[in-house]
This record gives C-alpha cells, sequence and structure tokens, in this order.
C-alpha cells in the first residue's frame, strides 16, 4: 500500500490527470474506492479528482465503495459531497447498494451508510425532506431488526417528525404533488414493516383515492403508483389472514397494471411510448400479479379459479421469455442498423438479465404449482390415464424450466 501510494503521489506530482478514465469510464477514485484503498482515495480528491464522476455505467466511486462494505471510504466520501441519490443506469442509488450489505449480512455496514447519508443531507427543498424519509425509515427497519432500542427510539422519532412536516407543507402548497404521494408511499410502507398494519391501511386507501384527484401526479405515475398501493395492501391483508380482501386487492393491482399499460400505448404516436423492453415488463409484471392472485383463490379454496390464474400466469412468462430472447438475437441486428440494439446495449444488459431470471422463476413456480395442483384433475372428461400423462407432461415440463433457470442463473454470474 505504501509503495502503490508514493507511485500514485509521483504520478500526480507530475502532472498526471486524476480524472482521465479508461473505456468504461472507470477514472483512478472509481478504482481506489473500490478497493477500499483510502489513502489513495484521499490523495486523489486533495489532487482535484471528480468525487461524482461516473462510468459508462452512471456508476460512481461511492457506489463500488458502498457495493463492497468499505465503510471508512464510504464515510470519507460522503464527507466530501458524494451524492446518495445519483443512480446507475441499473438504476440504482447508493440508498440501494445499502440494501444489498444489508442482504449480503452486512447490517452494521448498512446502518452505517444510511446514517452518514442522513446526517449530510443538505435538507434544501421538499425533495430532500422525501429522501430524508425514505433514508430514515430503513434505517429504523434495519435498528428494529437489530433490537437496538434506544437508536431505534431516537429514529422513530425522527420518522414522525419529518413525516409531519411532509404533511405540512403538503397542505400549504409548497410541495409537489407527486413529491408528496411518494412521501406518504415511504412513510406507509414503514407503518406495516413495523407492524402498525391498520394504520398502513388508512395511508393506503387514502393514497387509492389521491390518485383520482384533480392534484394527483400525471395520469401514468399515478396508474404505476396505484399498482404498488394495491399490490402492498393485498400483500398486508395476506399478513393479516384476510384472503378476501387479498383477493379484491390483487385483482386491482391487475387492472391498474393494465390500465398503466393502455395508457403507455397511447404515447406511441407521440413516439415516447413503449419499447420492446417495456413490453417485456409488462408481461413479467402481469404474470407475478396473477400468480399472486392464484395463491389467494388457492387460500379460499377456490380450487379451479387458482388453476386458471395459474395458467394465465403461465402463457404470460412465457411470452415474456419469448421476447427476451428475441431482445438478445436481434440486439446485435439492431446496432448494425443503427438502433437502439435493446437486446445488447450496455443500458439494458442488467435489467434484461434481471429480467430473465424473474420471469424463469415465475415460470418454475407456476408449473411447478399446477403439477401439485393438478391441472386436468378439474375436467370430468378427463380419464385417469389421460390425466396421468398430462401429469407426466407437466413434471417434464418443469424439470426443464428449472434447468434453463439453472443455466441463466450460470450465465449471468
Amino acid at each position: 500500500d505504501r509503495a502503490r501510494h508514493g507511485i500514485l503521489s509521483r504520478l500526480l506530482g507530475a502532472g498526471a490527470d486524476p480524472n482521465v478514465s479508461n473505456k468504461q469510464g472507470w477514472t483512478a477514485l472509481m478504482f481506489a474506492a473500490a478497493k477500499g484503498q483510502l489513502g489513495s482515495v484521499k490523495r486523489l480528491v486533495a489532487a482535484g479528482a471528480s468525487i461524482n464522476a461516473h462510468s459508462r455505467m452512471d456508476e460512481t466511486a461511492l457506489m463500488f465503495a458502498a457495493e463492497q462494505g468499505y465503510m471508512k471510504t464510504v464515510k470519507y466520501l460522503l464527507a466530501h459531497k458524494a451524492r446518495v441519490n445519483q443512480s446507475n443506469r441499473a438504476g440504482q442509488t447508493a440508498l440501494i447498494l445499502a440494501e444489498a450489505l444489508e442482504t449480503e449480512g452486512n447490517s452494521s455496514g448498512a446502518m452505517v451508510l444510511l446514517q452518514e447519508a442522513l446526517r449530510l443531507s443538505p435538507r434544501r427543498s421538499m425533495v430532500d425532506h422525501v429522501l430524508d424519509l425514505d433514508i430514515t425509515t430503513r434505517l429504523a427497519r434495519l435498528l428494529a431488526a437489530a433490537k437496538r432500542e434506544d437508536d431505534l427510539a431516537k429514529t422513530r422519532d425522527s420518522v414522525e417528525t419529518i413525516a409531519k412536516s411532509i404533511r405540512d407543507e403538503f397542505r400549504r402548497g409548497t410541495m409537489r404533488p407527486e413529491d408528496y404521494f411518494r412521501g406518504v408511499r415511504i412513510w406507509s410502507d414503514y407503518l406495516a414493516a413495523m407492524d402498525r398494519k391498520e394504520e398502513a391501511i388508512d395511508q393506503w386507501r387514502a393514497l387509492l383515492e389521491f390518485t383520482r384527484h384533480p392534484t394527483a401526479p400525471p395520469r401514468l405515475n399515478a396508474a404505476r403508483y396505484r399498482v404498488h398501493v394495491a399490490s402492498q395492501m393485498a400483500k398486508l391483508y395476506r399478513k393479516m389472514g384476510n384472503h378476501s380482501a387479498e383477493l379484491r386487492f390483487r385483482k386491482r393491482a391487475q387492472k391498474s397494471e393494465s390500465k398503466r399499460f393502455a395508457d403507455s400505448r397511447k404515447q406511441e404516436h407521440k413516439g415516447i411510448g413503449p419499447d420492446r423492453l417495456d413490453y417485456v415488463q409488462h408481461f413479467v409484471r402481469m404474470a407475478d400479479l396473477r400468480r399472486r392472485t392464484a395463491q389467494a383463490e388457492e387460500d379460499l379454496d377456490t380450487r379451479g379459479q387458482a388453476i386458471k390464474s395459474l395458467k394465465q400466469s403461465k402463457s404470460l412468462y412465457k411470452e415474456a421469455i419469448d421476447g427476451l430472447d428475441n431482445l438478445t438475437n436481434s440486439g446485435g441486428d439492431d446496432q448494425a442498423a443503427g438502433g437502439s440494439g435493446l437486446g445488447l446495449d450496455n443500458r439494458r444488459v442488467d435489467q434484461t438479465d434481471a429480467l430473465t431470471l424473474a420471469a424463469l422463476e415465475g415460470l418454475q413456480n407456476v408449473t411447478f404449482r399446477l403439477l401439485r395442483l393438478g391441472e386436468t384433475a378439474s375436467s370430468p372428461s378427463s380419464g385417469g390415464n389421460a390425466n396421468r400423462r398430462q401429469q407426466r407432461v407437466s413434471a417434464d415440463e418443469t424439470i426443464a424450466v428449472t434447468k434453463k433457470l439453472h443455466d441463466a442463473l450460470v450465465d449471468t454470474l
């Protein structure tokens, strides 16, 4: 490390540009942050390295340090005005990377990242207040899981204070409807996570009404929000054991997603409608919603309806997988023809991989559940031999999907 630091100092002293990047857009600061080399990070920043420079995939030094769990480097970068809400092309921010740290078992690292982000928040606008609410509620959930009651009590107070300020500002007319909606949605999700179920349901009901109000966000955003709120309410009713209410909101989420996509398609004549990947995302969303609807129907002992929903879900997953295969296979041709090359474009590759895995996992789940339920058993005309043949076909299909999912996971890794 000392030798590396010496070489770096000599290069910078000789006039080397600290912001030069390679073909991927990586700067020396990004490399140092990704390796947790705090000394090199400090030397580069002192020499004028751009803290918020981004790679071709819009990744920053802060993201690399957070992803690898180098919390000392994270703290230093945050103290020097690294932006926590800057997102990369996969839609990830440093806050989302904090969740990745938690998933990998580094809850303490995630908490440090969130606490530092909150401490350094500029709070110049109501957008900053919504971001603060997002950070604070995530921190509260981590503290609750870690059973750090003293810290949790203070954080809960902060959550309540920020949420109140957001409501007050909206009443005064000093906050945009979409920012207010996002803030209340974060607050509602927090209430549900903290087991304050009835309060969460009241907030979500109010949000559903708000999306129909004249001051609501633009139509497409409002429809997307309705999908989220209806799905969250269904999830909470499921935890409460109220499967009738769960089913009602599962169906409402499906209806909202269908309307969202139909409204999006109406924009095609303006050149801002959905592209091919948007179509695939819609199929995966609808398949997920139908699959969860089937679970509620199964819990209510409406087995025939559950099988019907599962078959619809299966068809949508297959359509999504075919669409993803076409995107990947046609990517090179699109690029050669001067098109966007969505199948192979670096901007989309992470999203495409994630959708492929999601679709295959969903299809595996659906085919297994259809096999378990015996999808032909509800037909009185199906004889015993025909039923067994269908069961064998379903079993073979489940095995084939599982193998394809395994191959996709290997390719992604």
